[in-house]
């Protein structure tokens, strides 16, 4: 009984092995800095997510000539239609973690690969360099004088991802402050209702 279930499924895996090739098929790829200009629209508005920043890279190359130099030409997107749809596209492919999050808050190097499905043609999107930036996050240093640069989201992952003392020290100093500070601006709120409700 169990070999001709082992065998039935196999012979089920081999017959679905096809289809399954078939409805990922690769039809094209390639490799973008997504710089600052990628960024905005071309009215100048601020994008805010990874699709709309991911189409505007390639506006900006096939139709109005803005590449960046690691910006590679695709022949998908130099269609306005499937342009408009890259956003459909990104929700029915995939992003390996903290990609949507780095694109939006970064200027990553990205690989972009653009398959064929059963439901209509999606899109993987992986970090090539997961460290991009225009403004690349300084190092923090273990010398005396702190960093009073601008504390971005960057600076803070590469103090708290070093392994020395130092790094390790300023980081907690950092998040307990911070969550302190949320403490007492919620402990605030709460007494600002309270008021209001007594009066």
């Amino acid at each position: 009984m169990f070999a001709k279930l082992v065998r039935a499924l196999v012979i089920g895996i081999a017959i679905g092995a096809p289809t399954l090739a078939q409805a990922q098929q690769l039809i094209g790829s390639y490799v973008a800095l997504l710089s600052e200009a990628d960024h905005f629209n071309s009215s100048g508005q601020r994008l805010t997510s990874a699709a709309a920043i991911i189409r505007q890279d390639r506006a900006n190359f096939h139709r109005f000539g803005i590449k960046d130099p690691q910006d590679e030409g695709d022949a998908f997107f130099a269609d306005e239609g499937n342009r408009a749809a890259l956003e459909q596209m990104l929700e029915r492919g995939r992003a390996e973690p903290g990609v949507i999050a780095r694109i939006v808050n970064g200027t990553p190097l990205i690989r972009v690969e653009i398959y064929r499905g059963a439901s209509g043609p999606f899109i993987k999107v992986t970090l090539i360099d997961k460290q991009q930036t225009n403004n690349p996050a300084p190092i923090p240093s273990n010398d005396a004088q702190d960093y009073t640069g601008p504390f971005t989201t960057e600076y803070l992952y590469a103090m708290c991802s070093q392994n020395d003392t130092v790094s390790r020290e300023k980081c907690d100093y950092y998040l307990q402050g911070l969550l302190y500070g949320l403490n007492v601006q919620k402990s605030m709120q709460q007494k600002a209702w309270r008021s209001v409700f007594r009066t």
